[in-house]
């Protein structure tokens, strides 16, 4: 029997497939029960009975449902990428739930008055719209990259854990063509760390990391002046058959250009 974490993967992949228009249909339909669960869940945390539900509760959830995909249309939350969110994406959602949370308020000013509507309900529907939609978003983020990113592919050695290193690192997890087994620095700050779970080992380790791992490709992603540590790094790789790839230092090759220019 297949987990049902493997499941909602197939699920999802399959409304990845979709056309666009049919994709936005889907995310409309799942922000709009989002925020209207959102909407009871917080009359029910600050009430705590159901006498709201009808009509001013009801009218509220239907009232969300309605106006909130529109309000996250031109918060910009449809124009992004489920699969390379990040925080422009997380600064969004709290935009257009806080837009949502200002219309709610609104709303319970102009036309609730007489039902004693508590203040702190918009505040508590804030906070469960922001979790259960950027919640939404990570779930499904998790389950096309979490659970598939090392389903394939060689393993492999990142040598440096700079910007460069982890910017490899994401290039390789959204292309999913690669295992990130470990990065490699004698950073004595980095050792011993992680970086998106694959932990940071010094060189001393890395002969022994690549025998017991089964790498095949060590991806260099030092700049340009490192050459003594490249060196160094060829010595600890001469008795081993992974292969070696040198990531360009795009900011050392603009240097070289500029000065080629001049």
């Amino acid at each position: 029997m297949r987990p049902s974490g493997y499941t909602l993967a197939i699920v999802l992949k399959s409304v990845l497939r979709l056309p666009n228009s049919a994709k936005l249909v889907v995310a409309v339909a799942c922000d709009a029960v989002i925020l209207a669960a959102a909407v009871a869940g917080a009359y029910m945390l600050r009430l705590d009975q159901l006498q709201w539900l009808w009509p001013q509760g009801a009218a509220a959830m239907a009232g969300m449902a309605l106006v909130g995909p529109v309000v996250f249309r031109i918060a910009g939350l449809y124009r992004e990428i489920t699969r390379y969110i990040g925080p422009v994406f997380a600064m969004r959602v709290a935009k257009g739930t806080a837009m949502l949370a200002l219309l709610f308020y609104a709303a319970t000013f102009l036309f609730d008055r007489g039902s004693g509507t508590p203040r702190s309900v918009p505040i508590i529907f804030f906070l469960l719209s922001t979790l259960g939609v950027g919640g939404s978003r990570l779930f499904a983020r998790w389950l096309l990259l979490g659970r598939s990113a090392a389903a394939s592919g060689p393993r492999v050695i990142i040598f440096g854990a700079g910007a460069a290193g982890i910017g490899l690192h994401s290039a390789l997890v959204h292309a999913r063509t690669h295992q990130v087994i470990a990065y490699i620095d004698d950073n004595p700050q980095l050792v011993g760390r992680s970086i998106r779970g694959v932990p940071v080992r010094p060189m001393s380790e890395m002969d022994f990391i690549i025998r017991e791992h089964g790498v095949k490709e060590v991806f260099i992603t030092l700049p340009l002046g490192s050459q003594p540590r490249i060196i160094e790094l060829l010595e600890h790789l001469q008795e081993t058959t992974a292969s070696l790839f040198f990531v360009p230092d795009v900011f050392g090759i603009s240097i070289i250009q500029g000065r080629l220019q001049d």
